[in-house]
């Protein structure tokens, strides 16, 4: 289950 982690990281990495 490390895509909900991925997709949470990508998330905080756009919302830079």
């Amino acid at each position: 289950m490390t895509a909900i982690l991925v997709l949470l990281g990508l998330v905080s990495y756009f919302k830079r």
